[in-house]
């Protein structure tokens, strides 16, 4: 092999992409058909999202430069998915695999794919056919902990994960997959220490970071619960989890009428409507919420990116104003207005926290956009209803605004960047 290759592939293992970007380049020099350094070319340039396109491009030329070797479409995929195109990292890892069905990293690849999509059957699936060629893989392992505490079968995702650790003590991907699953069968302390030790051994971590952030949150009694609730929800499939939303927005609507006829009902409509709008209200909102309160953490006041700080800026904004409005409510003895001011507040939050859990440019725009006209709507609303002349359209417009909102931000938070 080039010894600029070997050289390379050294460098990878260690981390330092852009010597190893200088390696493989001088490997091209000498033989630029070699469609091994291509593709290891790729994998070092996709760390970098300015040079997503160049990544592309050389991915497609390591498996133009060698059609039938496995690792050209790993590549690809890898890349693919690094730029949001997940069908397209799909069909090129099970390119891979056809090629060469027993490399584990190509399964394991495959299994986070399917993880991406929720579908944990297959993940499972995948992860197991990696395991079966590669007892050690820790990707492999990481994520059959994941898909079987997806799968509900909590007890299997934790031994699977102590037994990870146990194997290899300095992954880090070990001790997140063993966060998660204590975390999950709720012993957010235990998953708070294990969560510490991976960011010890990677404090870049992504998905240990935002083990820890939960689990820092779950020290909350009501985090804790509305958690729990969250992670029964999330084993269902999205059809029955939007059909669970919907009809109970239309049985409360149906309670409200019978209510009319029946008298005995009409106590307990208001206490299920507030319930249903805080179940709605509190999946929009927990996260940036309790992370407010996060910030006051000694460790956790770390973990927070900037976007989630921002978050939950907007979020206090919104309830500070709120506050603000009900009081002036309050001075002039408006009981109701001052309730309609505190409520429309965590109205807004909604659209105020869309933008910042987005991850393409374009759906961050327009829901940053959406956001201010609701605030300005808002804004209004208060003026209205403390100045008197508030008309009962403008509330109802602006209720109706945030419902259909609801749904129509879920295909904003889809939406991936395609450079």
């Amino acid at each position: 092999m080039n010894q600029h290759i070997e050289r390379a592939q050294l460098l990878i293992q260690q981390d330092r992409f852009e010597q190893a970007e200088d390696s493989l380049r001088q490997a091209l020099a000498d033989d630029p058909q070699n469609g091994y350094a291509h593709s290891l070319l790729a994998i070092c340039m996709m760390r970098d999202r300015d040079q997503l396109l160049a990544a592309t491009q050389e991915a497609e030329q390591g498996i133009h430069c060698e059609p039938e070797f496995s690792f050209s479409y790993y590549a690809h995929s890898m890349v693919m998915q690094k730029r949001g195109q997940y069908d397209a990292a799909m069909q090129s890892v099970k390119r891979a695999i056809e090629i060469d069905p027993t490399d584990a990293a190509f399964h394991a690849s495959q299994a986070g794919l399917f993880a991406h999509s929720d579908k944990w059957a297959e993940c499972l699936e995948a992860t197991e056919t990696g395991l079966s060629f590669d007892p050690e893989n820790q990707q492999c392992a990481s994520l059959r902990s994941h898909a079987l505490e997806r799968l509900g079968r909590v007890t299997d995702a934790l031994e699977e994960a102590e037994r990870a650790a146990r194997q290899d003590p300095d992954s880090p991907h070990a001790h997140s997959s063993r966060g998660w699953a204590l975390l999950n069968k709720g012993d957010h302390r235990g998953a708070q220490q294990a969560f510490r030790e991976a960011l010890r051994l990677d404090p870049s971590d992504e998905f240990s970071r935002r083990g820890m952030i939960s689990s820092l949150n779950s020290n909350n009694f009501l985090f804790r619960n509305f958690y729990r609730f969250m992670l029964m929800m999330s084993r269902l499939d999205q059809r029955t989890q939007w059909g669970l939303i919907i009809g109970l927005w239309i049985g409360i609507r149906v309670l409200g009428s019978l209510a009319q006829k029946h008298e005995w009902l009409g106590p307990w409509v208001l206490p299920i409507s507030i319930c249903y709008l805080l179940f709605v209200m509190m999946s929009w909102i927990a996260n940036p919420l309790f992370n407010t309160f996060l910030r006051f953490h000694p460790f956790g006041k770390h973990l927070l990116s900037t976007k989630e700080k921002w978050a939950s800026n907007s979020i206090a904004i919104a309830f500070g104003v709120g506050a603000l409005g009900a009081a002036a409510c309050l001075a002039q003895m408006d009981w109701i207005g001052a309730v309609l001011v505190f409520v429309f507040a965590i109205y807004l939050t909604i659209p105020l926290s869309v933008p910042f859990n987005t991850s393409a440019k374009w759906a961050t725009q327009v829901a940053a956009l959406i956001a201010g006209a609701f605030s300005l709507i808002y804004l209004g609303i208060v003026a209205g209803i403390v100045a008197d002349f508030i008309k009962v359209q403008w509330i109802q417009i602006y209720q109706f605004g945030i419902l259909i909102y609801c749904f129509a931000a879920q295909k904003l938070l889809s939406a991936e960047d395609r450079v």
